[in-house]
């Protein structure tokens, strides 16, 4: 992460967008912010709030907020488990690797979504690229599973190729009527 752009996304900027994040369909918030703008993201933004926990160590800054989080996506082996148990968001995404995609939704039925087996170049992006399909999907009037299925096949994309970044798509490919 090029932690000289993400430190330039603080609170003071957010500040100052945060009328227009709040006309945004959904607002996804990434771990590799700091604290302090996870914070007030969190305290400001009344649009459902999607979470990309990053990291183990960086799923600790969604610790006093899993009650506002509209979708958690994790790894598996997030050490928020014991959190989750207790107060689960209203949908969970759960990766792991060349593993099924597992999501949670309310009132907790566990479903899975095929992975698609691919030739892994590199795995540098596929979190980032994942979130952006769910996001894109649900924004686009697409229900979870698939919103998933699009995620699945972006992070696909990604994986097999040594660029690190989404190759175009076009929206009609996945169903997308923009």
């Amino acid at each position: 992460v090029n932690t000289d752009i993400v430190s330039l996304i603080n609170k003071e900027y957010i500040s100052t967008i945060i009328d227009t994040i709040n006309t945004f369909d959904y607002v996804l918030i990434d771990t590799n912010l700091d604290s302090d703008t996870i914070d007030y993201l969190f305290e400001r933004v009344n649009k459902p709030i999607i979470c990309d926990a990053v990291s183990t160590i960086k799923a600790d800054k969604l610790r006093n907020h899993l009650d506002k989080i509209y979708i958690l996506k994790v790894n598996e082996y997030s050490h928020l488990e014991s959190d989750l148990n207790e107060n689960i968001p209203t949908n969970l995404i759960i990766t792991n690797g060349s593993k099924p995609v597992i999501y949670i939704t309310k009132p907790f039925t566990k479903q899975y979504q095929p992975k698609q087996k691919e030739d892994i170049k590199s795995t540098t992006g596929a979190g980032d690229s994942f979130c952006a399909g769910v996001a894109s999907g649900l924004t686009y009037g697409k229900t979870l599973p698939e919103a998933v299925d699009i995620g699945t096949r972006l992070a696909a994309s990604v994986i097999t190729s040594s660029e690190n970044v989404c190759p175009r798509f076009l929206p009609a490919e996945f169903g997308l009527e923009v």
